[in-house]
């Protein structure tokens, strides 16, 4: 948006995890397990299928395995790819164990233990800087707007349920260090890549079931991307420690829309954040 927010995103990002990696080594706390959920965002969209960490590279006859290449499409998405290169100075040189996990789209309005009381409902965001594209095709819905696909809309991306996204972070937080498969490891947090067009499709499905009149709109991609990529990602370690995926895409997105039905008059008195100039997938 400009060199003053884009670096303002860099400094305050960077910083906190640097603070946080010395703070450990200062007070003599290196035996914590230091765990950020990051996003698959560090990969950007390459052409080849996307390993859970490392990947093994070749030269001279010699092999031996990097980290993956970051190829981040925004400023925001490269302080989690400098975060990667951190955590794992930090744990080469403080002997921290590190988990770095990189969460995919997140969907979902609750988690099992947020659901058993109103007073512990969480925050929904479908703007421009916070929404992510389900949360926001879902509030277009409701609110009465076509949901506006970019072009084609056959590009893939990686999605998981904010109800397993939670449920993998409290497994890592809780298990024995003995249970981990190494003091520093990268699991892609996702269990589903979904284009954006069947995304569209299936809150429309899902909105008519509920219904809700909604209208799948092809507009011109504002963005320089391939509307065809098939984004493949490893997620074995992931998919380990959470035995799987609870919550489905569709599971998940009419919990979405049977509670944003109930706050409709929130959404329809923010019509302003699906202004075309601020329509965003991300």
């Amino acid at each position: 948006m400009s060199r003053e927010q884009a670096n303002d995103t860099q400094h305050n990002n960077l910083q906190a995890t640097r603070n946080l990696l010395w703070s450990l080594e200062e007070h003599g706390l290196q035996d914590t397990h230091f765990i950020e959920t990051t996003t698959t965002g560090v990969y950007g969209a390459p052409e080849f299928p996307i390993p859970e960490g490392g990947a093994t590279m070749e030269h001279g006859g010699e092999r031996d395995e990097v980290p993956f290449p970051a190829m981040a499409g925004s400023w925001y998405h490269l302080t989690k790819a400098h975060d990667a290169a951190n955590m794992r100075l930090a744990h080469e040189q403080f002997d921290i164990p590190v988990s770095d996990v990189r969460t995919a789209i997140t969907y979902g309005v609750e988690t099992t233990e947020t659901a058993a009381d109103p007073r512990l409902a969480t925050r929904f965001d479908f703007d421009y800087y916070f929404g992510v594209v389900a949360h926001r095709f879902c509030a277009q819905a409701v609110a009465g707007y076509p949901l506006t696909v970019y072009g084609r809309g056959e590009q893939r991306k990686p999605f998981i349920a904010l109800e397993d996204a939670v449920e993998g972070l409290a497994r890592l937080a809780l298990a024995d260090p003995a249970e981990r498969p190494a003091d520093h490891t990268v699991y892609n947090q996702v269990t589903r890549a979904i284009s954006i067009v069947e995304m569209a499709e299936t809150i429309a499905g899902v909105g008519a079931e509920l219904g809700l009149d909604i209208a799948v709109e092809h507009v011109e991609n504002p963005r320089s991307e391939d509307e065809t990529h098939k984004m493949e990602i490893e997620n074995d370690r992931y998919g380990a420690l959470i035995d799987g995926q609870s919550t489905t895409f569709e599971t998940g997105v009419r919990s979405i829309l049977e509670r944003l039905v109930e706050h409709d008059e929130v959404i329809t008195a923010n019509e302003d954040r699906f202004l075309p100039s601020v329509l965003s997938e991300g």
